[in-house]
């Protein structure tokens, strides 16, 4: 199991890596506008 895992993220293409990226970006900035929202309906 542990060796599947291993060869599956070595065998990472760049497409793959871009994308990951760009997720985490978007993910990143969508948790951060709901913190910003949230703080502002607070009135901070």
């Amino acid at each position: 199991m542990i060796q599947t895992v291993t060869t599956t993220t070595t065998t990472v293409t760049t497409e793959q890596v871009v994308g990951f990226f760009v997720g985490v970006i978007i993910v990143l900035l969508v948790i951060w506008l709901i913190i910003r929202y949230k703080k502002k309906n607070q009135g901070v």
